[in-house]
This record gives C-alpha cells, structure tokens and sequence, in this order.
C-alpha cells in the first residue's frame, strides 16, 4: 500500500510505503550501558580539549 503525505521542509509530497510486519522492535545493543559512560566522558573530553 503507497501513501503520499505532506512532510514538513519537502518540497513536494513524500511516498510512504507500509509493509505489513515492518515495525522494528528496539534492539538491546543499541542502547547505552552504565559501564559506557566513562569512555564516553574520556572521548568528549579529549575531543573537547583537543587531544583528539
């Protein structure tokens, strides 16, 4: 099934395209763990500094 909608900044109407089934569940991997948030603060901090 082909749906045309209005998507705001487009010029021009955008397809859409509905596929039965086609809802993608959240993946677990994707997703941010406790023990990650001091590499993240080491690399934005070397980022922000420079050392990068």
């Amino acid at each position: 099934m082909t749906l045309w909608r209005s998507w705001p900044g487009a010029a021009h109407p955008v397809r859409v395209v509905k596929h039965p089934g086609s809802d993608i569940p959240a993946r677990p991997f994707l997703m941010v763990q406790d023990e990650d948030w001091e590499e993240i603060r080491h690399i934005a901090f070397n980022y922000l500094t420079g050392k990068w």
